[in-house]
């Protein structure tokens, strides 16, 4: 996917201090983006979303797809892949047939692998501080781990959250409200304890993509009342194959609780209602956040985040983009890439 448009693909490998190793892909850009005389922009780490991994950031070509849309004008792109994902699927002592393999949640993401991409990405370039663009869950584990760990604010010049994922909306008219409001164990029966809907490589490989795309419009009609209508028939020939990847059932659970307590809090599991977890305290985060939205979002609440957080650099909807559209709407490349672009061009000189 990369190097058919003429990009360097590097692979790169790191361990977080539980023992999962991690894999970054670096898309080596074909000329240093210009500076006038400045130092060289930052690298750029993107971070996926949800039961994704970086095959989710390069479908589209240079043209729709931000990890390429980004190299093809200069910046060092790196795209991370959390644990459990089908490129960060090794761990030191277990094996993905290990329950203790999934036992993880969004807690893990932001306190050990959210640190070793940016450690492994700092390392590599040697940059003093980088900028990190999170979608959806990809910024939920940033917020949790810049408010839980002040010190990596220093490492991080922008941080670019689209769809950012600090609060959740109360779903309603949906299956899943349901879900969102059942007992952890009953979730564990119906789903296990190992990775979330691992059958969805199946059907990707017994229907025809045509079938798949409808498949999969279906389901996110029926679960979220998503149209995706900002995104063409032939995108999503393009993307669908490319959005499902491992991930536990631990993390879809904690986005149950956060859904149903409407804020970004640790995991909780006590079974005890009457327990309320610890909050993550995005006032804390000092270095600079963009956030980025659209106004038919159904799923995270972003219209306050601009009051809470002490240094939001821009806030900015997109009064027609559902969740998925800022990353993926046809338009993105218009409506949300240029606005991060001048954002990562209005950094300061690196130091």
């Amino acid at each position: 996917m990369v190097e058919s448009e003429g990009f360097k693909l590097e692979e790169h490998q790191t361990r977080t201090e539980d023992g999962f190793i991690l894999v970054l892909h670096r898309i080596v850009p074909l000329k240093p983006r210009e500076t006038n005389g400045d130092d060289a922009a930052p690298p750029v780490l993107v971070m996926h979303g949800l039961m994704q991994d970086s095959e989710a950031l390069l479908a589209g070509g240079r043209e729709h797809a931000l990890g390429l849309w980004l190299a093809s004008r200069g910046y060092d792109v790196f795209l991370g892949n959390n644990r459990g994902n089908r490129y960060s699927h090794k761990h030191l002592s277990w094996s993905p047939h290990d329950e203790a393999y999934w036992n993880f949640s969004i807690d893990e993401l932001a306190r050990y692998d959210v640190p070793a991409l940016v450690g492994a990405v700092l390392g590599v370039t040697r940059a003093p501080r980088l900028a990190y663009v999170g979608f959806s869950q990809g910024s939920a584990q940033m917020f949790a781990a810049l408010s839980a760990d002040t010190a990596l604010q220093a490492r991080v010049a922008l941080f670019a959250a689209l769809s950012p994922a600090a609060r959740a909306k109360g779903l309603s008219k949906s299956v899943l409200t349901t879900l969102v409001q059942t007992n952890l164990r009953f979730i564990n029966v119906l789903f296990g304890r190992r990775r979330m809907l691992p059958m969805t490589v199946m059907w990707q490989n017994i229907l025809s993509r045509t079938q798949f795309v409808r498949a999969i419009d279906c389901a996110m009609w029926y679960l979220f009342s998503w149209s995706n209508s900002q995104v063409s028939h032939a995108r999503k020939c393009q993307l669908y194959p490319h959005i499902y990847s491992f991930a536990s059932v631990k993390c879809v659970v904690h986005w149950f609780q956060m859904i149903r307590s409407r804020r970004l809090a640790m995991f909780d599991d006590t079974q005890d209602p009457a327990y309320a977890p610890v909050s993550y305290d995005i006032t804390l985060i000092r270095c600079p956040v963009a956030v980025m939205f659209g106004g038919r979002d159904l799923i995270v609440e972003c219209e306050s985040l601009s009051a809470e957080l002490p240094n939001c650099v821009l806030s900015h909807c997109e009064d027609k983009y559902e969740h998925l559209d800022t990353m993926w709407a046809d338009t993105a490349k218009d409506a949300i890439f240029p606005r991060l672009h001048a954002l990562l061009r209005a950094l300061p000189p690196q130091s």
